[in-house]
């Protein structure tokens, strides 16, 4: 994925990591994500940090997609186009 450097924004957040340490965000970022035919806009903050995954979705994007998450089976349920 080829990002715009000049659409990170600064921050001031502290975040805490799975490990329990405390993590300082580097930068945050507006991203067009595309989930079965809807596109959504999604906020996401930048950290340098050991990681098994690429992002994470978090519950603002969730409620905003009216999605039912099930952590069980990791996927999501949505209403798309009706």
């Amino acid at each position: 994925m080829n990002v715009d450097m000049s659409r990170i924004r600064a921050s001031k957040t502290t975040v805490r990591a799975f490990d329990g340490s405390k993590r300082v965000v580097n930068g945050e970022i507006d991203l067009l994500i595309d989930v079965g035919p809807c596109s959504f806009s999604v906020p996401f903050q930048i950290l340098e940090i050991p990681n098994a995954f690429s992002l994470l979705l978090g519950r603002p994007w969730i409620h905003a997609a009216g999605a039912v998450p099930s952590s069980l089976h990791q996927k999501l349920k949505f209403f798309a186009e009706g």
